[in-house]
């Protein structure tokens, strides 16, 4: 259901990357109750019903711009790309803290530089767009 608020997103293109859960569940659904066309990233490919939704794993450039190839053919701009997919992982003591490290910043922090680099093309089709980048801690 739209919200009736002076705050309009109508007409608007947005991309929210961890639209499966949490934070960026409810920041795709609040964009899209004021008029956004959104789409949302995540690596199971889930989005809340209003969204449409996207598989990518963040980690894996090749996915991004293959997912971005694919909104280029659906849009012809991206006004809004917010980042707020994240991992976090346990680190039980077996040896592997290392490894889980470079995993989380493989999302955490270089699945956001490159989910901008590959929306790119289309935030510059726009003109003037916006890009807000989100994180938290479990």
């Amino acid at each position: 259901m739209r919200n009736p608020s002076p705050f309009s997103l109508d007409g608007k293109i947005a991309v929210v990357t961890g639209a499966s859960r949490g934070i960026g569940a409810a920041i795709a659904s609040g964009l899209h109750a004021h008029g956004a066309r959104v789409f949302g990233i995540s690596r199971s490919g889930t989005a809340p019903a209003d969204v449409a939704a996207l598989s990518c794993d963040l980690s894996d450039d090749a996915a991004l711009h293959r997912v971005f190839g694919e909104l280029a053919g659906t849009c012809d701009r991206l006004d809004i790309v917010i980042n707020a997919a994240g991992i976090s992982l346990p680190a039980p003591g077996d040896g592997g803290e290392l490894r889980r490290f470079r995993t989380t910043l493989a999302t955490d922090l270089t699945g956001v530089y490159a989910t901008i680099l590959a929306a790119h093309p289309l935030l510059k089709k726009a003109g003037t767009s916006s890009i807000v980048n989100i994180t938290s801690i479990n």
